[in-house]
């Protein structure tokens, strides 16, 4: 049988990092910072240092009514960094392009479907 406190104590963690919808407005006002924090210095080769991570924290939630923990904000970097990959990756392949009026990745049906089709089979 379960312990009662180890089951408050897991409810309580799960509570805190109850999940967050980003609005527009929240994801500029984050890359914002952490840009700020590489021209100033704030990351080391791929990372940013523990102290850049405690300054846009402090940053982030200046102005916010209800704080975000730290491990949300890391979150929402580890997804920015998977979509520049996949970007970055399509725009590799033969027929894809980046238009800037848009601010899209575009190609023609033929090439999607193609990507789709190999996708689909590996």
């Amino acid at each position: 049988m379960d312990d009662p406190k180890v089951k408050k104590i897991k409810k309580e963690n799960t509570d805190k990092l109850k999940r967050h919808v980003w609005k527009s407005s929240e994801d500029k006002i984050l890359l914002n910072i952490l840009k700020e924090q590489i021209n100033h210095g704030g990351k080391e080769g791929t990372s940013f240092t523990k102290k850049a991570w405690r300054d846009i924290l402090e940053q982030f939630n200046e102005s916010r009514v209800d704080k975000l923990e730290l491990q949300q904000l890391k979150n929402r970097h580890k997804y920015y960094r998977s979509c520049y990959a996949t970007m970055d990756r399509l725009l590799k392949l033969t027929g894809f392009g980046w238009d800037d009026d848009d601010k899209m990745i575009k190609a023609s049906e033929e090439t999607w479907e193609e990507l789709i089709e190999v996708s689909l089979c590996a």
